[in-house]
């Protein structure tokens, strides 16, 4: 047996010949470690087949079969016949000599494998359209070419209403277009009617949340739209398809109110008639223009009323031949939120099709999101989420850093919403295409958690350990929550917020920190789902008590993902906004601070809101600016192979094996000690 050293790891070369010799197509094969320019090895194979024909992204598959990925060799070599030494055996001294290294290669382990049916050329196109690639082979890891859990979210939703049924969950479970379609059945659709009949709905965990905070205007909570017509559109069949809409997604008319024991949520059959506005303004100056269009705005984000079910604005400008068209969308939050616009968007787009004359297919409707509610007050009920309790509770058992502030007098009744102001920081789209593509590959993270580990560096002590309580919004469509759920075209306001406590220690390397970072947000039971759930829908009052008494955080973070996914490369709208929230000047703000990052046209773009009766200008810029660096740092640190520790798993990399940081670490210094063979081997 030989014995090498790959990313840390140890590997039995045996092992990897052993997996070769059993594809049927192979008849001997030998695999050595060779050094790479960059000075780590890499595993390369020689072979001698029966088929000519036969590829590496073929044989690659079949070994990510039986293999881990750091198992799989970065090249093979085909032979006539593999060298043998004067007493018979394969020599392989001489196939790590030139003479057989530089032999053509059958190809590297990124082949591009181009897609040979419909489904997989569809689901290239589709990965193409969402992920920032210019083409995608059936053999691509997801991973690797920048997708993220919110990504595939977008990408399930389009496939469902092509009629491939299709989860999330599957797409990052399977990463490849090749191993997704053999576990999904493209025949199978899946259907759910949209409940029409009426009756009372529970609050979601993030609706209870919403009115925890008794605004003074809660009417004006707004998500909006605002986008450019590429087509022109009659405000007559636009104001047919916003009724079809309605009709659609029964969430989009549902009735609010307040009562004794608190607000209450309601379906209604009664479909209320859309509001959409048209206004002319093809004889004003593009100044004007704007200014007109700002104040029809101000007025319609004000003028939704919960109790009645009118929770949708919109307005089309005609801004005559020379500038395209305008339209403006706006849904309560309690309706609607970031994910839920790709369903909002197609939707609208294909009634207004219907209603123009084409003959277009219907939008496939799935989970209704009053079944939705229903299903987590059960799923709390079952007891699953009781266990999750001292999880959450931990934040009061350990000291936590306060977010410093320049007016510290300042009254909690100061951090209004006509108070905020903000900053927004860019990422180069070079810098950008690395944390989305390159770091993945290199240091098996997500984007999220390079930003995250660029806040906590930004925010904590440079010179004592510090843990810093951070509120992070997830997306909340944890189908499996909810067994038998599909919700990739569900409209309505999903989103998990729930406390995560990084700790920085200055004294650890910048890669040790990501990956303390990544542990900790990846080992969140259910993403965060319990926390929610336990604060707002447990039956015992005592435990919801405990989780509202726990610590609260200052700060907010959301990761939005590519916002240019909201809109398909074929779609008549385009954004001319991105998503905006509009919220009441006389609200309360329920954070210090709020950091939001996306990538808006290839750049990721991080807003920084806060109070200027609590922070000045040049504190928050300094905050901003290091995060940014912090970024740019870790980029830096994973696109140097010097630099870049041998060693990127954490525990969580290994979900069946039961590991702590302490085991893995142990494990790792063992594999350390030697690259020579075991005696005896």
């Amino acid at each position: 047996d030989y014995q090498v050293k790959i990313r840390g790891f140890r590997v039995e070369l045996s092992e990897v010949e052993t997996a070769l010799n059993q594809h049927p197509q192979i008849q001997q094969a030998i695999v050595i470690a060779q050094a790479t320019p960059q000075g780590s090895q890499a595993l390369l194979a020689y072979l001698v087949t029966t088929d000519a024909t036969l590829t590496s992204s073929q044989i690659r598959y079949a070994l990510q079969q039986k293999l881990p990925d750091y198992m799989v060799p970065s090249a093979f070599i085909v032979l006539e016949a593999l060298p043998l030494t004067p007493n018979g055996k394969v020599d392989r001294r001489r196939l790590a000599s030139t003479e057989y290294a530089d032999r053509e290669r059958l190809g590297t382990a990124t082949d591009y494998v181009a897609p040979t049916n419909e489904w997989e050329t569809y689901l290239a196109n589709l990965w193409a359209q969402y992920l920032p690639v210019e083409s995608v082979g059936i053999h691509d890891n997801y991973f690797d070419l920048g997708g993220d859990s919110i990504t595939a979210i977008q990408i399930a939703a389009q496939a469902t209403a092509a009629g491939l049924s299709l989860a999330p969950q599957q797409i990052l479970q399977h990463l490849t277009i090749a191993r997704l379609l053999a576990q999904v059945n493209p025949a199978q659709v899946y259907q759910s009617e949209q409940t029409q009949a009426g009756g009372d709905v529970p609050l979601t965990p993030i609706q209870h949340a919403f009115f925890e905070q008794a605004l003074a205007e809660p009417h004006h909570w707004n998500q909006s739209l605002l986008l450019e017509v590429a087509h022109p559109f009659h405000p007559d069949i636009l104001a047919t398809a916003l009724q079809q809409l309605l009709q659609h997604h029964a969430v989009l008319r549902f009735q609010f109110t307040p009562g004794a024991s608190g607000w209450r949520q309601s379906q209604t059959d009664i479909l209320p008639q859309a509001t959409l506005r048209y206004v002319d303004l093809t004889d004003q100056s593009v100044s004007e223009q704007d200014e007109a269009m700002a104040i029809t705005e101000a007025e319609l984000q004000t003028s939704l009323d919960l109790a009645a079910g009118d929770l949708v604005r919109a307005a089309l400008f005609n801004l005559g031949r020379d500038r395209a068209n305008r339209l403006l969308l706006i849904i309560h939050h309690l309706a609607v939120d970031g994910v839920s616009w790709l369903a909002v968007l197609n939707d609208l787009e294909t009634f207004y099709r219907q209603a123009d004359g084409e003959t277009v297919a219907r939008p496939l409707p799935t989970t209704p999101f009053a079944n939705w509610a229903t299903g987590l007050v059960t799923a709390v009920s079952s007891g699953t989420f009781q266990s999750e309790l001292d999880y959450w509770l931990r934040p009061a058992q350990v000291k936590l850093k306060s977010l410093p502030r320049d007016v510290t007098a300042a009254s909690p009744d100061e951090n209004t919403v006509a108070s905020a102001q903000s900053i927004t920081t860019c990422l180069s789209a070079e810098e950008t295409r690395s944390l989305l593509q390159e770091i993945p590959k290199v240091a098996r993270v997500q984007a999220n958690e390079v930003i995250l580990t660029a806040l906590t560096l930004a925010l904590g002590s440079e010179t004592e350990p510090s843990s810093l309580l951070i509120d992070v919004e997830g997306h909340g469509r944890e189908e499996a929550i909810v067994p038998g759920t599909n919700l990739v075209r569900t409209v309505g306001w999903f989103t998990t917020v729930f406390p995560l406590c990084l700790t920085r220690q200055p004294e650890c390397a910048l890669g040790e920190q990501l990956q303390s970072v990544k542990e900790q947000l990846r080992s969140v039971p259910h993403n965060g789902v319990g926390y929610g759930l336990l604060r707002y829908l447990a039956e015992d009052p005592a435990m919801r008590t405990q989780l509202q008494d726990r610590p609260q955080s200052d700060i907010l973070f959301n990761y939005l993902g590519d916002l240019e996914g909201l809109l398909p490369a074929n779609s008549r709208f385009r954004l001319a906004r991105e998503l905006l929230l509009s919220r009441s000047p006389r609200g309360q703000r329920r954070y210090l601070l709020e950091v939001n990052a996306a990538i808006v046209q290839g750049q990721l773009q991080v807003e920084w809101s806060y109070s200027r009766q609590v922070h000045q200008q040049k504190t928050i810029q300094g905050w901003a600016d290091a995060l940014m660096a912090g970024v740019g740092s870790l980029i830096g640190h994973y696109s140097s192979p010097e630099a870049a520790p041998a060693n990127t798993y954490t525990p969580v990399d290994f979900p069946l094996a039961s590991l702590n940081t302490q085991k893995l670490s142990k494990i790792a210094a063992l594999l350390n000690k030697t690259d020579a063979p075991r005696p005896g081997s």
